[in-house]
């Protein structure tokens, strides 16, 4: 009875130990070894972008007494170009924190000791996001800790970032007005996840052909809009332009062919609300239509 005893004790010492020792296990964010692949696009339909993927160099920079990894970024397909990301292109990491440098301030990106109902402040206290809930989940390879958060409906996974935004996370769309969508990530050059949503690692879908010229300035009006809205240019086309309407979801609901200097296009049938036109030519424009 007694040697029973001893093996109960024995195994539950064991099992405490083991989830203790589990819950003081932290893979960090900051990791030489890591790369994310961001597609980078407008935040609005069609969201034209393009991949960029991030990594962390393995070189140190002393700034104000704080060592620093400079952010590197590549655009080109094979992501072997790599050249220092300029805008707050330095991070670091400590007590479960990560944090940005680079910029006007230094920036709180992460914070994994927060739980829910708390506040992640970034910014200075301008911009932040709210923990809702704490959970573990199966997320590129393992099961990782992770955050659930209020921007974007994201979750934050400890080692990786922003599902929505990776590496720099969905806070980026508050400064830059980009949307940042994480559609690879590897360690040690071994893919650990891909977004089904984008068709390959690499991706361009920037139409734009040529610098604008005056000549292909345009107007539309009325806006908003009523059974019809008129495109005018400042001077003749020599080549003719795709005009197209997207609602609000992105869904391409009118598709007209441009030849002239000034093109009426009818409505009908369009209800009313927010649309996104895209002019596909020699240039590429985009702009929003409101229909009464």
């Amino acid at each position: 009875m007694n040697k029973l005893k001893s093996n109960i004790l024995l195994f539950i010492t064991i099992l405490f130990l083991s989830n203790n020792a589990y819950a003081q296990i932290y893979e960090p964010v900051v990791d030489t070894n890591k790369m994310w692949v961001i597609f980078r696009s407008e935040d609005h339909p069609p969201y034209h972008g393009k991949t960029v993927a991030y990594k962390i160099s393995g070189d140190s920079v002393l700034i104000d007494n704080e060592y620093w990894h400079k952010i590197l970024e590549s655009t080109d397909s094979l992501y072997t170009k790599w050249s220092f990301f300029d805008y707050n292109g330095y991070i670091r990491e400590e007590n479960k924190i990560v944090l940005l440098g680079g910029g006007i301030y230094e920036d709180t990106l992460y914070n994994f000791n927060l739980g829910p109902g708390d506040i992640c402040f970034f910014d200075d206290d301008e911009e932040y996001y709210i923990i809702e809930d704490t959970i573990t989940k199966y997320f590129a390879g393992k099961n990782r800790k992770a955050q659930v958060v209020n921007i974007r409906s994201d979750t934050i996974y400890a080692g990786i970032g922003s599902k929505k935004g990776g590496l720099l996370g969905s806070i980026y769309y508050f400064l830059t007005g980009e949307l940042f969508t994480l559609v690879c990530y590897y360690e040690n050059d071994s893919l650990l996840y891909h977004n089904t949503d984008y068709e390959s690692c690499y991706i361009d879908r920037i139409t734009l052909a040529g610098e604008v010229r005056s000549d292909h300035e345009m107007k539309v009006y009325p806006n908003p809009a009523g059974h019809s809205v008129f495109l005018r240019f400042a001077g003749e086309l020599f080549r003719p332009f795709d005009f197209i309407l997207y609602d609000a979801s992105g869904r391409k609901v009118k598709q007209t062919r441009i030849t002239g200097r000034e093109t009426e296009i009818g409505l009908e049938g369009l209800g009313s609300g927010l649309y996104y036109y895209e002019l596909q030519g020699p240039v590429r424009t985009t702009g929003k239509i409101v229909i009464k």
